[in-house]
């Protein structure tokens, strides 16, 4: 997902920038305008992890500690101003359609809708362009199929025992640990122990 936030980050950084340098006026542009490098993808990950989790904190110069939504108003601040001021204004374009990419994406993250699940299918499938093709052929067929067998068996297994230490739960939290019988609390000290 880092990847993804990442990428479309300095796709719409740019796109950001063509509109910009295309549709305004050339007077407002100034010619002072200049699109180098991935900053885009950086500011867009600035953005999404301050809106996805914006009251998290990280520690700074070993002295104290900052929320990350404290430290994208800060930047996005400071990138208004300077693209205000006329400095390189092109570049901070490019940053605020990372800005407005890294949002979007967090925002519809939270609503459980990944943005970038298409995106990372498209590279996916083009990076298999360069993957080798093997030619080697099969040769033991059935001993592969029995160890998926006893595989599946397992993990049946392990979900019916997991089923059953979440009814215990259920009821230990609905009419208290004294409501389980011989066997549930000998199963779940057995489980325990495990």
């Amino acid at each position: 997902m880092v990847l993804n936030v990442y990428f479309l980050g300095i796709i719409c950084g740019g796109l950001a920038y063509l509109a910009y340098t295309n549709l305004m006026p050339t007077s407002l542009f100034s010619g002072k305008g200049v699109l180098v490098g991935a900053s885009a993808g950086v500011s867009a990950l600035l953005l999404f992890v301050a809106t996805y989790m914006p009251n998290t904190e990280i520690r700074l110069f070993n002295a104290f500690n900052v929320k990350w939504k404290h430290i994208a108003m800060v930047i996005v601040g400071l990138d208004l101003f300077r693209m205000l001021l006329g400095l390189n204004q092109g570049g901070y374009v490019a940053h605020f359609g990372g800005y407005a990419l890294g949002y979007i994406y967090a925002n519809k993250l939270l609503n459980g809708s990944d943005i970038g699940t298409g995106f990372e299918r498209t590279m996916d499938s083009f990076m298999s362009w360069f993957k080798p093709k093997s030619n080697l052929k099969t040769v033991h067929k059935t001993a592969k199929k029995s160890a998926t067998a006893s595989k599946t068996k397992t993990e049946s297994d392990a979900l019916n025992k997991q089923k059953k230490i979440d009814s215990i739960l259920d009821k230990i939290s609905k009419s208290g640990y004294e409501s389980l019988t011989a066997d549930e609390k000998a199963f779940l000290f057995k489980v325990g122990k495990d």
